[in-house]
């Protein structure tokens, strides 16, 4: 079983330090940097829990991904905003659909290594991500840098949240033990971006 362990937060001038916790909880606003102990890779988990702008988020893309953090390979969690979708998006419906970089697509057909999110559609062609999300997965492109974003629907509820923990337990977190986040509704994590970063072990030792 892995461990999570808190190591670092990054420092927002739009995130209030009133009402959080002195141990981090779902009701807190903040973006923690977690790693996540495993024997073969280092892991780092970046948690942000609070509504950015788009003008403001390409700075923190840029601050999360080639600055001080320099990834070999990164996954992104966000949601899909139904304005921002070419069709129709049922409430009672799940999806998750995905867009890669060019380095990732092209080394999983160079090498015959699968996708991380092997088996999810990708994401249909006319629809459109922005903010964070997108802001982090541009990074990875101009930085040839394996990336993967995940959206899904609708932005919160049980079903959305076992769908995407499915979908980390496959690939992405073989050993981490999520069951403590089943039947529970978690909306604070969906409603907003949620990043995972997979990190090669020798840039952390």
């Amino acid at each position: 079983m892995c461990n999570k362990i808190l190591i670092g937060s990054l420092i927002l001038p739009e995130i209030p330090f009133s009402g959080n916790s002195i141990e981090p909880t779902l009701a807190d606003k903040c973006c923690n940097i977690y790693a996540l102990n495993d024997a073969a890779d280092l892991t780092l988990l970046v948690s942000l829990k609070c509504s950015l702008s788009a003008e403001r988020s390409n700075i923190v893309a840029k601050l999360l991904v080639g600055n001080q953090i320099i990834p070999e390979r990164v996954l992104i969690l966000g949601s899909v905003q139904s304005q921002n979708f070419r069709g129709k998006l049922s409430p009672d419906e799940t999806y998750a659909f995905k867009l890669e970089t060019l380095a990732e697509r092209g080394n999983g057909s160079d090498s015959g290594e699968s996708s991380l999110l092997e088996g999810v559609d990708y994401f249909p062609s006319g629809s459109m991500v922005d903010g964070l999300a997108a802001a982090l997965l541009t990074q990875c492109q101009i930085r040839n840098i394996r990336g993967t974003l995940c959206v899904s629907w609708p932005d919160h509820g049980s079903a959305v949240v076992a769908l995407v923990r499915s979908l980390l337990q496959k690939k992405v977190l073989h050993g981490f033990d999520l069951s403590s986040t089943a039947g529970i509704e978690d909306k604070h994590s969906r409603k907003t971006q949620i990043k995972d970063h997979a990190f090669d072990s020798e840039l952390y030792t």
